[in-house]
């Protein structure tokens, strides 16, 4: 028995609906990676159902993949956008004519691509977005690079007339830091060029999950949630009327008994201090679990709200839990729970203190999780 997956679409549809409700416009959603590893095929058509038109993902791959899963799922769903936030490459644009995707410009190249491709296809690439950077330093064109676009001769954003400019936030968390507030001056630098320019749409797209809530103002007119749609912790959004999406679950295979002084796990790092009755459950690092903690943190499986510390290192395939907390009084009641499945978590709060225990942040717990796993889909409200 492996792992599992249990992912509640009528929370993940609540999730988007609320997050629709919030933004000043229309509300998309970010579903790249896989939908933050749990899996495209079940999230997405979910999602549409719920009336979000608007999936961005990373790669052309990602787009042409989710092109197909909506289309078998909802033959009725061709009015579904797909934006592509890596944009396009030269050799990828039939693809993406093909599969009715829309490409993020993100430089200059791309736009000359995009162009020379259009004298050949009179119609291709009448849906386009552009990506301004204002101050992340990531994709996008920087501000010289969008100031020659507009002012070059041959005005080539007047030819390319994209339907949405796009930014994003680095430090969304902190709306009046140093960070936040040269990103803003920029964006409104951006507006005003744009609209001087009078040669594209002032559609624009700047929140993700946090800036949604933490930057209202700026939201745009598409906003572009992702984590806060599966579980993760947005402030401001998470502990109100946030909703668990996401449970993880793994099977306890082996109760063993460790006496005092015995070693658990590659290394002998771990030596019990006291007889111990010690779970062994069935998910290791090769299913997503990070290998070493901070050196502060401990994470646990849970069963049934008590808490089963991971002990000794964890190993490709395995790791060990101590079950002190489920007070169990004989090797028959002990060998009872063998067989029986514990979470790694299933709370918004539990996905938050995994990340900090290894100091990482919920999007890479969410997105390490190995394709081992079964998905199964739940409908719980």
């Amino acid at each position: 028995m492996r792992g599992s997956i249990e992912i509640n679409l009528a929370a993940l549809r609540h999730n988007w609906a609320t997050l629709d409700k919030a933004a000043s416009g229309r509300c998309g959603a970010v579903v790249k990676a896989n939908a933050y590893g749990l899996g495209v095929k079940e999230v997405a058509p979910a999602l549409y159902l719920e009336g979000c038109r608007d999936f961005f993902v990373a790669n052309c791959e990602e787009g042409e993949a989710l092109r197909l899963i909506l289309s078998d799922a909802l033959p009725h769903s061709s009015d579904a956008r797909i934006i592509v936030f890596g944009g396009a490459e030269s050799f990828e644009l039939e693809l993406f004519e093909r599969y009715r995707l829309t490409p993020v410009v993100t430089t200059i190249r791309m736009i000359e691509d995009i162009l020379h491709y259009r004298r050949k296809n009179t119609f291709a690439f009448t849906d386009l977005f552009l990506h301004v950077d204002t101050g992340m330093n990531r994709y996008g064109l920087s501000l010289a690079e969008l100031e020659w676009a507009v002012k070059s001769k041959t005005k080539v954003l007047n030819v390319l007339r994209p339907q949405c400019w796009m930014s994003h936030f680095s430090s969304a968390e902190d709306p009046h830091g140093a960070a936040t507030i040269t990103q803003l001056r920029n964006i409104e630098r951006v507006k005003q060029l744009l609209a001087d320019a009078a040669c594209v749409t002032q559609e624009s797209s700047f929140a993700n999950s946090q800036s949604l809530y933490s930057l209202p103002e700026y939201q745009g007119d598409l906003a572009r949630p992702g984590i806060a749609l599966y579980g993760g912790k947005v402030k401001g959004f998470s502990g109100l009327v946030q909703k668990d999406v996401v449970k993880v679950l793994a099977p306890l295979k082996q109760i063993r008994q460790v006496q005092l002084g015995e070693s658990i796990g590659y290394g002998a790092d771990y030596v019990a201090t006291k007889s111990m009755y010690v779970g062994i459950v069935a998910m290791g690092y090769a299913d997503g679990i990070p290998r070493s903690p901070a050196a502060d943190g401990c994470v646990c499986f849970y069963h049934e709200g008590r808490r089963l510390p991971v002990i000794g290192r964890v190993s490709m395939d395995a790791c060990a839990v101590d079950l002190t907390e489920l007070q169990l009084g004989s090797v028959e009641q002990a060998q009872g729970f063998q067989g029986g499945q514990v979470s790694l978590f299933e709370t918004v709060e539990q996905l938050a203190e995994i990340a900090r225990v290894f100091s990482t942040i919920d999007y890479e717990i969410l997105t390490r999780l190995s394709p081992r796993f079964e998905r199964r889909v739940i409908n719980v409200v």
